[in-house]
């Protein structure tokens, strides 16, 4: 289904080029043939040639924001995971600017959380530790921090856990960061946190928190995340009939993520995975 994903940028620029001069020449020609004079021939066809090459640009942003949304919602809407992993190894082999490696990677290491390959996530995260390290706050910077946040949670090093989400804490902080961007990555962090509180024996007011996940309106990955994590806090609450019927549609509705992996290999006796 991702045939099409090419290096956009040099597919662009030669589509655009060869485009632009074929419109140019035949509007030279058309207004030749009706007697203008060929300097004004020559600017109208300059003329066309840029308009289609703005007329191009815009296709192609437009084609590649619909190709991110896509992926996005396989991940987020259908957990679809090793779609959402298979697009991004796909841009990242075509993909020579730095910049866009760098987010293509951090998407790369969140497909990897979700998928529970946390060692290729952490391969991942590794490479760019000393870049993120020198840089303020930014949402990749956010991305970063959180995807580490969680890796150490799936490991359950929870000290390591701890000190990374107070780095997570502090960029939500840091001006560099605009009020907007500091809202829209307080869920992750606050999501982090009640997890780590989870894992270290405190349970107070955590049911409520991702019960309000479940019962909200969100994207399906989130809820499969806030169901797995009731899953451990009724486990120790000793609650089985809430737990099965959590399993049950985390299993169903996971896909191929590592919660929906765990909760089927539960459901068939296979062993608990906590």
């Amino acid at each position: 289904m991702f045939w099409y994903f090419k290096d956009l940028r040099r597919h662009f620029i030669l589509s655009s080029l060869a485009g632009g001069v074929i419109v140019a020449i035949l509007a030279v020609v058309i207004m030749y043939l009706l007697f203008v004079p060929m300097p004004v021939c020559i600017l109208i066809g300059a003329a066309y040639a840029i308009l289609w090459t703005i007329f191009r640009r815009t296709m192609a942003e437009r084609k590649a924001f619909t190709r991110f949304e896509h992926a996005n919602q396989i991940r987020k809407e259908e957990c679809r995971i090793k779609d959402y992993i298979h697009f991004y190894e796909i841009l990242l082999e075509t993909n020579k600017d730095p910049r866009h490696r760098r987010r293509i990677l951090l998407n790369l290491s969140t497909g990897f959380l979700d998928l529970g390959d946390d060692s290729r996530a952490k391969e991942i995260l590794d490479e760019m530790s000393t870049f993120y390290a020198k840089r303020h706050a930014s949402t990749q910077k956010i991305m970063y921090l959180n995807n580490l946040t969680k890796y150490y949670i799936h490991i359950r090093d929870l000290s390591k856990a701890r000190t990374s989400l107070k780095l997570f804490e502090e960029a939500l902080l840091d001006p560099a960061l605009s009020a907007s961007e500091s809202r829209s990555h307080l869920g992750l962090y606050e999501e982090n946190k009640a997890t780590l509180l989870l894992l270290e024996g405190h349970t107070d007011d955590i049911e409520d928190f991702f019960q309000k996940i479940v019962d909200a309106p969100s994207c399906l990955l989130d809820q499969i995340e806030a169901y797995d994590r009731l899953i451990i806090l009724y486990r120790k609450q000793n609650r089985p009939d809430k737990s099965l019927a959590a399993k049950a549609y985390v299993a169903s509705h996971g896909g191929d993520t590592s919660a929906a992996s765990r909760a089927r290999l539960e459901l068939n006796n296979a062993g608990n995975a906590y």
